[in-house]
């Protein structure tokens, strides 16, 4: 076995974007990544592979792509290409950053579907291991029908959050914000009501970390965090913490109406936050000063904590 970095024959991993359109047909990030329209071969490799599955309805052919050069090429005998496990998470950290990115900058959904290691010149694209797995509408649920849009102007937020979310930060901070990104984006998809209690959580772990302060202290420093209409805030957290608190203890009668109209709020709020916490976080502040501070300026002057106090 045999590593070759000198090869001229190219190698992508590529992953469809379902539920997402462009309004370019190819965008490039700072960090290598293309989404560009998906190629005609690729579409002919997902009717080949998954043909039962399109005639039946349970997927639909994107029409934009994620691509990435590989870094590595691994050659065998057998003349398949495998990757180091490094190479394996540097795509998948890279495609989730993206999401996430995405994500945070607006609302709408993205859902990336099968990723694979292909070379193009060859028309074969069943290279490579699986990282994700196609999406079915039974998945998708009502998303199917709400396609993120991204436009050329969205590309330097873009960019700003991907490299936030690429900076080191220490370990602590890191697995709370990545606690915090895993339930924000577990809130895309399944029942509504776990869709709210994963919202919760993610606040939670922004706002309050290991303590026990709950309700009160939670919807206060979120109305603080964020610039205006703090009264609106505070109150449309605690009903989707009064929500959350009937789900988790499995009241019976749950107001579905209000869960309908709590979610989307809450879900603005959360993706405000997450970006406000990284911007403070790659000024070199932790979690915990961030609210210390916060409480500072709530008992003192009662301003919005701001990336310049």
């Amino acid at each position: 076995m045999t590593i070759n970095n000198t090869t001229s024959t190219e190698r992508y991993w590529i992953c469809p974007l379902y539920t997402f359109t462009c309004d370019s047909d190819r965008i490039v990030l700072d960090n290598g990544v293309e989404i560009k329209s998906i190629p005609e071969e690729f579409k002919d490799y997902i009717k080949r592979k998954h043909e039962t599955r399109l005639l039946q309805g349970e997927i639909t052919i994107p029409a934009f792509i994620f691509q990435l050069r590989c870094n590595e090429e691994i050659e065998k005998p057998e003349n398949k290409l495998l990757v180091s496990g490094a190479e394996v998470i540097r795509i998948l950290v890279s495609l989730i950053n993206f999401i996430h990115a995405c994500r945070i900058h607006k609302s709408g959904s993205v859902f990336p579907g099968e990723s694979i290691l292909c070379i193009p010149e060859t028309n074969n694209w069943s290279f490579g291991p699986n990282i994700t797995t196609y999406l079915s509408k039974s998945y998708f649920h009502s998303f199917l029908e709400t396609n993120y849009l991204l436009k050329a102007a969205d590309i330097p937020k873009i960019d700003l959050i991907i490299h936030l979310l690429e900076q080191f930060f220490d370990l602590e901070n890191r697995t709370i914000l990545n606690r915090a990104l895993r339930r924000f984006s577990s809130a895309y998809h399944g029942d509504i009501d776990d869709r709210l209690v994963d919202q919760m959580i993610a606040f939670e772990s922004l706002f309050l970390g290991d303590n026990k302060e709950l309700s009160f202290k939670l919807r206060l420093r979120i109305a603080f965090f964020l610039p205006e209409q703090k009264e609106n805030i505070f109150k449309d957290i605690k009903t989707a913490y009064d929500l959350r608190g009937q789900i988790v203890h499995g009241a019976k009668n749950i107001n579905r109406k209000k869960l309908e109209e709590i979610l989307p709020k809450s879900e603005e709020y959360l993706r405000q936050s997450l970006l406000k916490f990284l911007l403070l976080l790659s000024k070199g502040m932790s979690l915990e000063e961030i609210r210390n501070r916060l409480d500072q300026n709530i008992l003192s002057n009662g301003k919005s904590l701001t990336y310049h106090d």
